[in-house]
């Protein structure tokens, strides 16, 4: 009767994290990072290269409290000759750029700000100041093929890949109904179709992060090994396992992916980053525990899924993805 009642508050934990992750700014754990691109132009015949340069952020539409962008792991701003480049963990509102060039001049820009999660600027070099501009439109720069590429990719980020995550969770509750009670006498294995129907959904996914969220794969390739380990470790059934694994992260990793992708990440706290990351370790140990109570513990859950995660998320603090 205990664990029966163990199952079921389990089971509300898991819808009411859902609902709160969903309804809150996420970020999967390796990435993805919104990124600024820009591109400088001038109008005179030879156009000064670029020596140094600063992205401001700005706490107000004015620009009158500037902080120069940390330099934090991967966060920071790069540039070449005639172009930067910069990624964070989450960026302000409001932004200001300043660049010293080889002609001795150093220039400022005017207040810009960023709707694209991945946005690209033209940066207009002045006598003395800088222009920045936001291109408006997804694929503007692409032609051809390319651009079917690129409306393929933005489609599977915020179409297909959530539609997958939520085929996942539809088997993840069909494995959960399937499971054995704690008092039957033996388990029995779930049927062939569960697993292939499983499977076919993982490969779609995986196939469509390679493509779309290449985060999305690298994530499982960090935790799997976690989770092989502890099976071997606790001598599990590796198929079992690794098969809700598997599912377990390509429900909450493309789901808050393509949050990103659609603007929820553009500003965030650390405050927001840990409640959300906490989020998704709690939704993971649920979802792994509920169709395994038979075989493990909720509190082995939790430390499995915690390791996991602590190891994804460390290495995407680092990695520039």
């Amino acid at each position: 009767m205990y664990r029966r009642w163990h199952s079921w508050g389990a089971g509300m934990m898991l819808g009411l994290l859902l609902s709160l992750i969903l309804a809150s700014v996420a970020l999967a754990d390796i990435g993805p990072k919104p990124t600024m691109d820009f591109v400088f132009t001038a109008l005179t015949d030879v156009q000064p290269e670029i020596v140094e340069a600063t992205l401001y952020e700005c706490s107000d539409p004015t620009c009158t409290i500037a902080e120069p962008l940390q330099e934090l792991g991967p966060q920071r701003i790069t540039c070449q000759a005639t172009s930067c480049y910069s990624m964070a963990y989450g960026y302000a509102e409001h932004f200001r750029l300043s660049v010293r060039f080889s002609d001795g001049i150093t220039r400022e820009s005017n207040v810009f700000g960023k709707r694209a999660y991945q946005a690209q600027y033209t940066v207009r070099i002045e006598d003395s100041s800088l222009v920045v501009e936001e291109h408006s439109t997804f694929g503007s720069l692409f032609n051809g093929p390319l651009y079917i590429v690129a409306l393929f990719t933005l489609g599977a980020a915020v179409l297909i890949l959530p539609l997958l995550a939520l085929l996942h969770l539809v088997f993840l509750g069909i494995w959960i109904v399937r499971a054995p009670r704690p008092e039957a006498p033996r388990p029995e294995a779930p049927p062939r179709w569960l697993f292939s129907a499983t499977w076919i959904l993982s490969g779609l996914g995986i196939v469509i992060g390679l493509i779309a969220a290449f985060t999305v794969p690298l994530t499982l390739l960090i935790e799997l090994p976690v989770l092989i380990a502890y099976v071997r470790w606790r001598n599990k059934p590796l198929r079992l396992w690794l098969t809700l694994g598997v599912a377990v992260n390509l429900v909450t990793q493309p789901l808050l992916w393509s949050m990103a992708i659609g603007g929820g990440l553009s500003h965030f706290p650390w405050t927001t980053l840990a409640i959300v990351e906490t989020g998704i370790w709690l939704v993971e140990a649920v979802l792994l525990y509920l169709p395994l109570r038979r075989q493990t513990t909720f509190p082995a859950m939790l430390l499995l899924s915690l390791a996991m995660n602590a190891l994804s998320f460390g290495l995407g603090l680092l990695l520039p993805v």
